[in-house]
């Protein structure tokens, strides 16, 4: 008698880890339709949570890039270039979180948006949401190199790297000053 007793506790242990198990792999997954698109890696989904793209750097929303001897809007341009990416359902797989937004992996129509921004030339690589011991994917890594040696999006002629542009105030010349600069 014990046996059979052994048997369904075993089996009742085995159904109540895979559900448990299924429960984690949902509460890890998002999806969405992007209600908006706030610069080249951050958007909303529909039910209001706030993504920030895994893997990538983008120009601030109002950042410019010099083409030639002009300024061009690049931060815009990448935002852009997100909003046509990101249409109809997503789906992404939370990583972490950063500064109030999840941070994770999406995809549009099975193409990975991160991958799809870098190949376009519209991101960087950005390593900081990385865990110790982790690397960015390989294909990430190509997918920027082609782009630069190609001389897509941000990598056209010059740039000012968006984290010295947001937190430095870094400029280019063909940019207006800061407005704390009053050496004009």
């Amino acid at each position: 008698m014990r046996t059979g007793g052994g048997r369904f506790g075993l089996k009742a242990c085995i159904l109540m880890l895979l559900l448990m198990t299924a429960g984690t792999a949902q509460a890890s997954s998002l999806s969405g339709i992007a209600v908006e698109v706030r610069d080249g890696r951050t958007l909303v989904l529909s039910d209001g949570t706030g993504i920030r793209l895994f893997g990538i750097q983008t120009p601030a929303r109002t950042q410019m890039c010099q083409l030639h001897a002009a300024c061009k809007p690049c931060g815009e341009e990448s935002r852009e270039a997100l909003r046509k990416l990101s249409v109809g359902e997503l789906t992404c797989e939370r990583w972490g979180k950063s500064l109030g937004y999840t941070v994770a992996r999406c995809s549009a129509n099975g193409e990975d948006l991160s991958l799809k921004m870098l190949a376009s030339g519209q991101a960087m690589l950005f390593r900081r949401y990385l865990r110790r011991g982790e690397s960015l994917p390989i294909s990430y890594l190509i997918a920027e190199a082609r782009a630069r040696a190609r001389q897509l999006g941000i990598w056209a002629d010059g740039l000012v790297r968006p984290w010295s542009w947001r937190h430095a105030g870094a400029r280019l010349a063909c940019e207006e000053p800061p407005e704390s600069d009053t050496s004009r």
